[in-house]
């Protein structure tokens, strides 16, 4: 997982009971649905895990990934530098009939917004018709609160928050931006099926002087999702104030919602679960839907028009709307609609009320996923001005809107641009996009990618509770909005890859130069080795899955590197993730001058006509082994056209494969030329091994020593070259025969060049006598070429 953390502490609440599981920032995941818990105890049986420092400020890590319960896998390297970490994916397979998804980000949006809704300007509000109408709130304040449970959180439609004050005489009160008609006050009370909570409604026209207009207690039972309400006689009153004297239980204040009304001859409340559609502007114009009427859209002209997408066809009875100085002007438009962006159908046609607040307009109910506003100018020019819009479903009390109260709000609304182009802000936008370069997201920084790259991508709100994730959690429901990027890799992906490069805290400018010029370079991305280089510090890192050669680094081994080259002086340092090996071996090529310090475990093999060291990781601990070495600047480069691999037969970390029935011997060494390793059988089968050319290379020859018994006749091994490991040809190699006297075992020499394109040499033993030990093995040279 690669999420990065920034002065945003936001980003730290509440993240894992909301986050996508399955869309982690850096992971390559099998779609496939899990049950909680499985694979808690799951051990990679891949055990290539880790990386390598330098200099305390360079790193390259990995991982060989092997997915619990699925046939994925994949070679994932991550590579930081100065400003940039570059993501690397390879070998990406899987088999399993589901798509794989590598997600690049899934970062929580955390940006603070002030929505506005009042304009002290403009009359007081008034309902369309004989609906209930909340009152919008300015602002809240309170004596106190508990520091998590906010007085903000009684206006957010949502009784899974709330505000907490312990004590008697605490309190909270609405601003309702100027002197109006309050009739009534609608409560939810946290716990209130088991408890009562008493508490003083007052009422003020200038936070001065203040009325008590309701003194009492809630009532106990109905539903914990109940609004009670608390009437009071008509009065007009800019600010409300609730004093809380605790509950039956303690001294707690606690209140989930607060909604105050106008006037109303029943009394009827607002359910919270009316809230208005949600809806994209095809055009982008994010000011008509940002919740605040200050903002807004502005145009000249008869038939201009803006048009919104509700993502599917829903019921559309109402909509609210505010324009813009519109309690000085009255402005001309229609609304229509359509279920397929073609045919439209004209729901209102007629004239704004004089407010710029939102006013509620009753629209012919219809079926819909477009909607369309069409404007005639004002009743003094063609000017149109559109602050705010929202759409509702139908609903049986009215054309009831939700209020826009003057709050801090997180939108999730954070810029995204790709390509230069800025993405709709609004949350639902999902979209399949193509040929990505640089993609920039707000609050977080840039992204390049070194090919253009197909990603998709998703503006969200997810739900969910800490319970989900622990027996010790809340079930309080949470929310939080992510915008979400990643690679769709499809079902039973075959050697796909991936690469992408995160620029931390970039701005969108800084983020198409990086694009346009870019520091660093994708040297080799696939399963055998993945490398990088940034250009302007000098700095390579490297993960070799298996021996290979890249930029004139040669791995005889699995590992990590990182080597930084500047001024004549090699900074290195390498690493064994793999926790396996006693030693490994790099060969740079590079005409050394003088070691300048090195770390004990490592040993100069040579320093001309190249670079050539041994590492000592017996400790199979992974960390960095380090070493600087002057080269000769003006030292033609060594040519490295053919790489030989010798294979002393001493285990099997140079044999690509083999079959089961062999064993490694050690007798008979005085009658062997004192040779202590051999590969021998423990059946009188034609057991086999199998070589494969160094890295990505070409095998080119091959030279091989065995030994026969001195009592039984020779029979040769026979050797086959194959390009993949399929589809093997008979290689007739040359023969050195040097026989053995007395009970000396005799010595046969195997060697030949290989068919072009060869990468795997098998080599059969075929002697078939009552001693299944003889022949052996003794040695093996591989010359591979590029």
């Amino acid at each position: 997982m690669t999420y990065l953390y920034n002065n945003d502490s936001l980003q730290y609440v509440d993240y894992w009971p909301t986050v996508n599981k399955y869309r982690l920032p850096g992971t390559t995941v099998d779609t496939m649905a899990r049950a909680d818990n499985s694979g808690a105890a799951y051990t990679s049986p891949n055990t290539w895990t880790g990386g390598t420092e330098l200099l305390n400020q360079y790193t390259a890590s990995g991982m060989d990934l092997k997915t619990y319960g699925s046939t994925l896998k994949a070679k994932k390297s991550w590579f930081t530098f100065d400003d940039e970490i570059v993501a690397l994916g390879s070998g990406i397979n899987s088999t399993d009939g589901r798509t794989i998804e590598t997600t690049i980000e899934n970062r929580s949006l955390n940006k603070a917004s002030i929505s506005h809704g009042i304009d002290t300007n403009s009359a007081v509000a008034t309902p369309a018709g004989s609906e209930p109408m909340r009152l919008m709130v300015s602002q809240v304040t309170n004596s106190d609160n508990d520091g998590i449970n906010l007085p903000e959180n009684t206006l957010d439609n949502n009784l899974n928050t709330r505000w907490t004050a312990l004590g008697d005489g605490q309190w909270i009160q609405y601003d309702l931006g100027k002197v109006q008609p309050v009739g009534y006050v609608g409560i939810n009370f946290l716990s209130q099926t088991a408890r009562a909570t008493s508490f003083d409604i007052q009422v003020s026209s200038n936070n001065t002087a203040w009325t008590t207009v309701f003194s009492g207690s809630s009532t106990v039972g109905g539903t914990a999702a109940d609004i009670q309400v608390f009437d009071f006689p008509d009065v007009n009153a800019r600010y409300v104030k609730i004093v809380g004297h605790g509950n039956t239980s303690n001294k707690y204040n606690h209140l989930t919602e607060v909604q105050i009304y106008a006037p109303h001859a029943q009394n009827a409340l607002i359910p919270i679960t009316v809230a208005p559609l949600k809806a994209l502007s095809t055009t982008n114009n994010l000011e008509t839907i940002d919740n605040d009427i200050f903002t807004r859209w502005s145009s000249v002209g008869d038939g201009q028009s803006l048009k919104y997408d509700l993502g599917s066809n829903v019921t559309v009875g109402y909509a609210g709307i505010g324009f813009f100085i519109g309690n000085v002007r009255k402005y001309s438009f229609d609304i229509q609609t359509s279920t397929d962006d073609a045919t439209w159908t004209t729901v209102f046609s007629g004239q704004s009320v004089l407010t710029s607040e939102m006013h509620a307009y009753d629209l012919t109910d219809s079926t819909a996923r477009y909607v369309k506003i069409i404007f005639h100018g004002n009743d003094v020019d063609l000017g149109n001005r559109l602050s705010e819009i929202q759409f509702y479903a139908p609903n049986a009390l009215g054309t009831v809107l939700n209020p826009l109260h003057t709050v801090t709000k997180y939108n999730g609304d954070e810029q995204l641009v790709v390509n230069g182009v800025a993405k709709p802000a609004g949350l639902g936008w999902t979209e399949a996009m193509s040929a990505v370069s640089t993609v920039y997201m707000e609050g977080t920084g840039g992204y390049y990618f070194p090919q253009p790259a197909a990603i998709k991508g998703l503006r969200e709100s997810r739900t969910g509770n800490w319970a989900q994730l622990s027996v010790l959690g809340g079930t309080a429901n949470v929310s939080k909005k992510y915008l979400t990027l990643w690679y769709d890799h499809g079902i039973n992906p075959v050697n796909k890859d991936y690469a992408y490069v995160m620029l931390p805290n970039k701005t969108a400018q800084q983020t198409t130069a990086y694009g346009n010029n870019p520091d660093i370079s994708i040297v080799a991305n696939n399963a055998s080795v993945q490398m990088v280089k940034e250009n302007t510090l000098g700095v390579t890192g490297a993960n070799f899955w298996t021996p290979d050669i890249a930029d004139g680094i040669i791995a005889y081994n699995p590992s990590s590197i990182m080597l930084k080259d500047q001024a004549g002086v090699l900074d290195i340092a390498v690493s064994d993730p793999t926790h396996l090996q006693d030693k490994i071996t790099y060969e740079i090529t590079k005409t050394g001058a003088t070691v300048t310090q090195k770390d004990a475990s490592i040993t100069i093999l040579q320093l001309s006509p190249t670079i050539k060291f041994e590492v000592d990781t017996q400790a199979k601990d992974g960390v960095s082994h380090k070493l600087s070495i002057q080269y000769d600047t003006s030292a033609p480069i060594p040519p490295t056209s053919a790489i030989s691999v010798v294979d002393d037969v001493y285990d099997y970390s140079k044999i690509f494969s083999h079959t089961a029935n062999l064993v490694f011997s050690s007798s008979n060494a005085s009658r062997m030329g004192d040779d202590t390793s051999k590969l021998v059988r423990t059946k009188n089968l034609q057991e086999n091994v199998v070589y494969k050319a160094f890295g990505s290379m070409n095998m080119d020859a091959f030279d091989v020593d065995t030994w026969f018994a001195y009592n039984e006749p020779i029979v040769d091994f026979e050797f086959y070259a194959s390009p993949d490991n399929i589809n093997y040809t008979l290689v007739a190699p040359n023969r050195t025969v040097v026989l053995g006297t007395g009970t000396n075992y005799h010595k046969v020499s195997y060697s030949n060049t290989v068919p072009a394109g060869t990468k795997y040499l098998k080599i059969v033993y075929m002697n078939n006598t009552a001693n299944a030990w003889n022949p052996a093995l003794a040695r093996a040279v591989i010359t591979s070429k590029l």
